[in-house]
């Protein structure tokens, strides 16, 4: 039998640049969160890939906070950028929040009953572990751009999953946006609104009224769409 290492409101499985977002985001809204990252670093295509950014005028909340970051420490020379100093910052964000961090640990299986995720089983070289979420509770994998529908971060046939980033529901041309860094920010950030609303409203994140979700985007200063 898998022992138990953590039972948690969520999950985040993956530290990349949605998921981060997620993670510091979810703690912030006060639930007990741990993040899976399978490398020794957070960030995902900020910290390992690309060093240039755009498209975060229309952003808000944690994004906003993100950018202006950059800009006030020189970190940021319009559009490029240094990956390694925001390396330090992130880890600030994960302290500072409380997020409980996995590194150089994989998410190998789902834990699955009745078709609710109920948490995951992880590898690591420390050997193998479950978390799992507590009563009631929200697993958040990966933790929607804003000018998404809710819908697209909902994968269908199975309970308390959110996805977040370059793997939510979307063609191969909508990908070519929401794929940027500014909106798997703004993925993040709403995909932690929504376990909180979650938890705190004791039912899935299926039945979380987008439009509450909308509203409180909105209000952290994300422009809403032209209807």
């Amino acid at each position: 039998m898998t022992d138990i290492a953590f039972d948690v409101d969520v999950v985040v499985c993956g530290g990349g640049t949605a998921g981060i977002a997620a993670a510091v985001c979810a703690a912030r809204e006060g639930l007990s969160v741990v993040l899976v990252e399978r490398s020794a670093i957070c960030g995902g295509m900020i910290t390992h890939v690309t060093s240039w950014l755009n498209d975060f005028a229309n952003k808000g909340g944690f994004a906003k906070a993100f950018y202006d970051h950059l800009c006030a420490e020189g970190i940021l020379t319009k559009p490029y950028y240094n990956p390694w100093r925001v390396v330090p910052y992130f880890d600030d964000l994960i302290a500072e929040s409380g997020v409980r961090v996995l590194y150089l640990a994989l998410v190998v299986a789902p834990l699955v009953e009745q078709g609710r995720l109920g948490g995951v089983i992880v590898e690591s070289k420390s050997g193998r572990t479950a978390v799992r979420r507590e009563e009631p509770g929200i697993m958040g994998v990966k933790a929607k751009p804003y000018h998404l529908p809710y819908g697209a971060l909902l994968p269908k046939g199975l309970e308390n999953l959110l996805v977040a980033g370059r793997c939510i529901g979307g063609d191969h041309e909508a990908l070519g946006s929401y794929r940027i860094i500014a909106n798997c920010l703004a993925m993040g950030e709403a995909a932690a609104i929504a376990a909180r609303m979650s938890v705190r409203g004791r039912c899935t994140p299926r039945a979380v009224p987008a439009p509450d979700l909308v509203a409180e985007m909105a209000s952290r200063g994300y422009e809403q769409s032209a209807p």
